[in-house]
């Protein structure tokens, strides 16, 4: 069987407009001027996800979109789950695990601290202190999806906006 591909996304920067709760703060502009270089990065990538799981707040929405845009995936490709919305790294295991085993490759868009202590679960050790907004970790993964486990994963990438260049 072939391995799989995860990326693993912190949602982009977001903004904090006043009235506005938690679930609905939109993309900053900084956040939104994140997406193309992050996108370009994506579309470079030799694997291609063919499902984006993203928690259902609309800053993880919005940059969930990017990453499907990204893919050229379908509409249908990005799937909102209120689950992952400030989801521990188990939640976000879990929604891996609940994967159609027909899936080849996923992206999962999500939140800190749960996004970052995720990463470092798969990679079975502390590798950051923190993903910054649209950040990225890719890992290969052993299939089959129900099996997934923390620490069976291979790191194979870090991105930032910031480091996207040099990658």
């Amino acid at each position: 069987m072939t391995e799989h591909v995860v990326w693993v996304v912190r949602h982009a920067k977001s903004g904090y407009p006043l009235g506005v709760g938690d679930f609905s703060r939109p993309l900053a502009p900084r956040g939104r001027c994140q997406g193309p270089r992050m996108a370009a990065w994506l579309r470079g990538r030799e694997a291609r996800a063919d499902i984006v799981l993203t928690s259902a707040a609309r800053r993880a929405v919005d940059t969930a979109e990017q990453v499907r845009q990204a893919f050229d995936l379908p509409p249908e490709a990005l799937v909102e789950r209120r689950a992952l919305y400030l989801a521990d790294a188990a939640d976000m295991l879990d929604a891996l695990r609940a994967l159609p085993e027909e899936t080849g490759n996923a992206a999962i868009v999500g939140h800190n601290p749960g996004i970052t202590r995720f990463v470092n679960r798969m990679a079975g050790t502390a590798v950051l202190g923190n993903l910054p907004t649209f950040g990225i970790a890719q890992f290969t993964l052993a299939p089959p999806w129900s099996e997934a486990e923390f620490g069976a994963g291979r790191l194979d990438a870090v991105v930032t906006p910031a480091t996207v260049d040099d990658a």
